[in-house]
């Protein structure tokens, strides 16, 4: 789902399709198993297939939110540079919309030769034929910390966690190809990639990925899209419920029909049941007694969860 609301549907099918056709275009660059490849993606619909094209082909993914603007030294702009000199300069796959912008940064970082590729150019191939023969410790992903404190620290991630978290959680919670998994959170935050997306691919299940923009502009829609495809499985960190509790009397005069609704994981600081007047407490109660009222038999499960990555590091 674009940020503007307009839906792209595709299939797992021609999702393997175009990560083949993109690790194809990735071997033509020359890159060999292990390297690694940064992400600057404002596009869910080319994240995804290049992602995966990584996982085919043995790359290293390191997911970077997009910089507010690549015209100077910025948080952003700094934070990318880091992490770039870090991993010994390696190629910046992006949407071709902002090629030309991430190429301002040869001048902004007083470089020269930053080797940087559109999706859509990498998607101009034919389909890989020979994928690569990926081993339990073969490193598949690194995200990094936000950097507040000075340079981001790497957490790297490789096949037998990733699969390991992905099965346990599955297994744990009897999550089948039924679902329908909603998440609106950047695919650069583990949450997005990891305990969503990559679980929706491994049950092969329907999934809802609308922008953060959208959420933004609209907390409500989070319901709207419960709603309306029918959601069993979302997620938010805290944030979301208190934009959520600031609405809370525009909520009581709308209704949704939520009774799909089995699973809402809640991310970051824990939540007390001591404290019924925290905000985040008072947001998931009204999200929790809008579902009730659909399901007449009670709230979905609500599981509060940490997104310290590091700690599945290795």
């Amino acid at each position: 789902m674009t940020e503007n609301g307009t839906e792209m549907r595709t299939d797992y099918a021609e999702l393997l399709s175009r990560a083949k056709r993109i690790l194809h275009g990735l071997r033509k660059l020359g890159l060999q198993p292990q390297d690694k490849v940064i992400f600057q993606f404002q596009q869910n619909e080319n994240f995804i297939p290049v992602f995966w094209a990584c996982i085919l082909g043995g790359y290293i993914s390191v997911p970077v939110g997009v910089a507010a603007s690549y015209d100077d030294t910025n948080a952003d702009t700094l934070k990318l540079y880091n992490i770039w000199e870090m991993l010994d300069r390696p190629i910046i796959v992006t949407d071709v919309s902002l090629e030309q912008e991430i190429r301002k940064l040869e001048l902004v970082w007083g470089v020269e030769g930053i080797e940087i590729a559109s999706a859509e150019s990498l998607h101009t191939y034919e389909e890989a034929i020979e994928l690569h023969e990926s081993n339990e410790q073969d490193f598949v992903l690194f995200l990094f910390t936000s950097g507040s404190t000075g340079m981001p620290k790497c957490v790297r991630h490789h096949n037998h966690s990733i699969v390991a978290r992905t099965m346990a959680t599955a297994q744990m919670h009897n999550f089948d190809q039924e679902e329908v998994l909603l998440n609106w959170m950047p695919l650069e935050h583990v949450g997005g990639l990891v305990m969503f997306h990559i679980l929706g691919v491994y049950l092969g299940c329907r999934q809802v990925l609308p922008r953060v923009e959208a959420f933004m502009a609209k907390p409500l829609d989070w319901l709207s899209w419960m709603d309306t495809y029918q959601v069993t499985l979302t997620w938010a960190p805290n944030f979301a419920f208190s934009l959520i509790n600031d609405l809370k009397e525009e909520m009581e005069q709308r209704s949704w029909d939520l009774s799909s609704v089995k699973h809402i994981l809640n991310g970051e600081k824990r939540l007390s049941p001591k404290r019924p007047s925290n905000s985040y407490a008072c947001s998931i109660n009204i999200i929790c007694v809008q579902i009730a009222c659909s399901l007449h038999s009670g709230c979905p499960k609500l599981h509060p969860a940490s997104f310290f990555s590091r700690l599945t590091e290795g």
